[in-house]
């Protein structure tokens, strides 16, 4: 939970006495490439109506009856940090006998078939707490809790079905720096669950910062523009935002206008980087069995990327 994305599909390898992991196209990735371009597949089209359609079929009964077996007084809480507090207290529990396993099982929809081998690999670890057994589970079941917390208490509208779909959402908060949005319940409820060094942003203030931003980038003559835009904004451009300043200093402290260098062999350069690049990526693999090295200290790591040539106004990479 430090706030890195999870990589999926990396593979080790070794060449020329180098030791690298490579990372290809994501399949996510490789699908939110065809979602950009109106592509979906058949399958993903009855995947998200499925998702949607769980997620709208809530039993408040049922979970505030399951409260009520654990001894949780949902009458405690007056307002939306009184809700987090309580879900919060209820997940941090070290008390193994006190249901939160069957109780994350329901409400995480995990099927059916799944729930023996959970609880063995649950009881081979310990009966260890929740949010240190499984910490991302525990995250998004405090997430359902308060939900369901605050419906039970009337803080959160249950007469309009959208709100249980923004609640999800803050699934993904673990995994960014900043969380935008127009929504006002994300507005209210993100900042609950936001680590310290976490920020929410109005999703219109945040538009107008970028449109001045991109205003004085399109000012630009070509011959600049045509070098790409990640040559030439690794900085803020000297405007008065005082927005995307706070943001910058905050979130990107280390972040520096990159170096002036020199370029005077620069077609060789590239030439001997392109060969080591294309070398490590089609090394064989290496088996767990035969991996002699630390996979968390490498020598290289290498991701492949799908990047547009041309997005909205600007050329992302040189002519």
């Amino acid at each position: 939970m430090t706030g890195q994305i999870p990589m999926s599909r990396g593979r080790l390898v070794r060449h020329g006495g180098k030791t690298g992991a490579v990372f290809q196209k994501s399949q996510e990735s490789e699908a939110f490439h065809r979602w950009q371009k109106g592509e979906f597949l058949e399958i993903e089209r009855l995947y998200a109506s499925s998702w949607r359609r769980a997620l709208y079929n809530l039993d408040l009964q049922d979970v505030t009856e399951t409260f009520r077996t654990l001894g949780i007084d949902t009458n405690s809480c007056k307002n939306l940090k009184d809700a987090s507090d309580l879900a919060r207290a209820m997940v941090s529990t070290g008390d193994k006998y006190s249901g939160l396993m069957p109780l994350a099982l329901k409400l995480l929809n995990v099927p059916q078939h799944l729930h023996h081998d959970v609880r063995k690999c649950w009881r081979n670890a310990g009966h260890l707490p929740l949010f240190e057994y499984a910490p991302y589970a525990s995250f998004v079941l405090t997430v359902e809790l308060f939900f369901y917390i605050c419906l039970a208490t009337k803080l959160i509208s249950h007469a309009r079905p959208s709100n249980r779909v923004d609640i999800a959402y803050l699934f993904y908060l673990p995994f960014c720096m900043m969380f935008v949005s127009n929504d006002r319940i994300h507005q209210s409820c993100a900042p609950l669950f936001l680590r310290s060094n976490q920020e929410f942003v109005w999703g219109q203030e945040l538009k107008k910062s970028l449109c001045r931003i991109n205003e004085y980038y399109l000012q630009l003559p070509e011959k600049v523009k045509e070098k790409g835009v990640i040559s030439f904004s690794s900085d803020l451009p000297p405007i008065e935002d005082h927005l995307m300043g706070n943001l910058w200093s905050r979130l990107l402290p280390r972040s520096r206008p990159m170096k002036q260098r020199d370029t005077s062999n620069k077609s060789t350069a590239n030439k001997i980087t392109l060969e080591e690049i294309k070398a490590m990526e089609n090394a064989p693999s290496v088996s767990p069995e035969k991996t002699d090295f630390d996979p968390l200290d490498v020598d290289a790591v290498l991701f492949k990327r799908i990047t547009r040539k041309v997005r909205g106004s600007w050329r992302q990479i040189p002519n």
